[in-house]
């Protein structure tokens, strides 16, 4: 018996895909400019995280034992900012992101969603 091939994507569509994590609002290695110096923030950054996370849920389907086909389910909830929200909280705080940001982001990694 043949089985339909998988569709696989076009590197057009990677491309995009790729496009869009890197200017995704929690990208890893952004830069900053705004009042104060890095201290300062860092602060703002720490407190956009703390005002702005909620519950994120996620749930996997487990199988214990492969030969007799046993599932679980675990589950998981954590914490994390909203994307959008913390961006628009470092923004209120007087902080942009512009390539020439006399602040790095780089060591100041954000979960979000």
């Amino acid at each position: 018996m043949r089985f339909p091939a998988r569709p696989t994507l076009r590197p057009a569509v990677l491309a995009t895909l790729a496009s869009a994590l890197a200017l995704s609002g929690c990208s890893l290695y952004s830069r900053y400019d705004g009042p104060g110096n890095m201290q300062d923030f860092a602060a703002a950054r720490y407190q956009c995280v703390q005002e702005t996370k909620r519950p994120v849920f996620s749930a996997e389907v487990t199988k214990t034992d492969a030969l007799k086909a046993i599932a679980g389910i675990r589950a998981t909830a954590k914490e994390i900012p909203s994307c959008s929200a913390f961006n628009n909280c470092l923004a209120a705080r007087g902080y942009f992101m512009t390539d020439q940001g006399r602040f790095s982001a780089e060591g100041l990694y954000v979960e979000c969603n």
